[in-house]
């Protein structure tokens, strides 16, 4: 199995906590955290999406962003493989999507006291 890239925002607590929790879980060392703010774009992405919701990038070049994202990171980590499996299930987006967004919402409000530079923020 080849390494995964994630981009995440380096200034949001959030995104960090979620970096050393799967970095801990990460046995195999699969995954390869890239800051976004550092990001080399060798793919397009846009930079305002970034910014909205974490994005992993395969060994082929496949980007997936939020909810997918989280799926396909938890089906990486061997203590996480039966949730990643869970959120698997078709359907399950129709829920998943919706929280993770919420979530991604209101990162700041949720983490103000903890965020740098108001970087949580999504407008």
């Amino acid at each position: 199995m080849s390494k995964i890239e994630v981009l995440y925002d380096e200034h949001c607590y959030l995104c960090q906590q979620s970096k050393n929790i799967f970095k801990f879980l990460d046995w195999f060392q699969m995954i390869k955290w890239q800051s976004l703010q550092r990001f080399d774009q060798e793919i397009s992405i846009d930079k305002e999406e970034l910014h909205k919701e974490i994005h992993v990038i395969n060994s082929k070049q496949v980007v997936r962003r939020g909810y997918e994202a989280m799926t396909y990171l938890f089906l990486r980590t061997p203590i996480t493989f039966f949730l990643g499996l869970i959120m698997s299930i078709p359907g399950t987006n129709k829920v998943g999507d919706p929280i993770y967004r919420w979530i991604a919402n209101h990162r700041y409000r949720l983490f103000e006291k903890r965020c740098r530079n108001g970087s949580c923020s999504i407008s």
